[in-house]
């Protein structure tokens, strides 16, 4: 029995402080999906606080048929498909997105310096490519490419067989490599996109602010890439998320949980 369902066993017999271990326990990962699924980290915070209340309140029909994380993410993926879609969301298309990589990169002028603006470029790009997927489709590339689950967990998360799964997964896939062939350099080395040469067009037309971003100031996991290197050529999409810093959650989600706990009694 791992820590985690050791927390989760005594958390269902009543022990207040192996919940607040088991919601510590899940937290991050709860967060990771609920950005990637949203886009807008004030977005993924609220909805994470929403799910891992959830999780707090339905613990004890927990049965253990399948690994605690896969009915955790279970959970979250039910909320996240059903929750109120926001700004971001909506605003993204394929088409849209397209033509403001191609403007950026058709402009003159020499490439930013600084690496950390370079990788709010392209994080916020490759998280605008996901928010152009439909929900079902997010998802499946979301479990599978950015959260590293097998197709056979990712299926017990989505309710369907390996082989549905397998095959929304590479829908998925295929419409994301479709936009980035020929036009993003982090994917093709051939393609003229650089994030470096982004930077300067991003902030002009409010896409990129420097004095508040959303995701390279966020706090990420310990060994997680940090260096803001520019990435170039990667020719596959899992390398591409795989190598993109893993989110931690705010401070604050925690805290907020724990007083949904202690408001419990036990």
């Amino acid at each position: 029995m791992t820590p985690l369902e050791e927390h989760v066993r005594r958390a269902v017999e009543g022990d207040r402080r192996a919940l607040e271990a088991t919601v510590e326990g899940i937290q991050h990962m709860v967060y990771r999906l609920a950005l990637r699924m949203l886009g807008e980290p004030a977005d993924a915070e609220d909805a994470s606080q929403d799910i891992l209340a959830r999780v707090v309140t339905n613990l004890a029909s927990y049965r253990g048929d399948s690994a605690f994380t896969t009915w955790v993410y279970r959970v979250a993926t039910n909320h996240l498909l059903n929750v109120k879609r926001g700004r971001a969301e909506q605003r993204m298309a394929f088409d849209a997105l397209a033509a403001q990589i191609d403007a950026g990169a058709a402009e003159e002028g020499e490439p930013s310096a600084d690496r950390v603006l370079w990788q709010e470029v392209e994080l916020g790009c490759t998280q605008a490519m996901l928010l152009c997927l439909d929900r079902d489709h997010r998802i499946a590339l979301v479990l599978g490419d950015v959260l590293e689950l097998s197709n056979e967990e990712a299926a017990q998360v989505l309710d369907v067989s390996p082989a549905a799964y397998r095959k929304r997964l590479e829908r998925a896939r295929e419409r994301i490599v479709a936009f980035l062939r020929g036009r993003c350099g982090v994917f093709d080395g051939a393609a003229k996109c650089r994030c470096s040469k982004q930077v300067a067009y991003a902030a002009r037309i409010g896409e990129l602010r420097p004095d508040d971003l959303r995701f390279a100031r966020l706090p990420v996991e310990e060994g997680s890439r940090q260096d803001y290197q520019e990435l170039l050529d990667v020719g596959s999409i899992v390398r591409m998320y795989r190598s993109q810093p893993r989110f931690l959650a705010p401070d604050v989600l925690l805290s907020e949980l724990r007083r949904v706990i202690a408001g419990r009694g036990g």
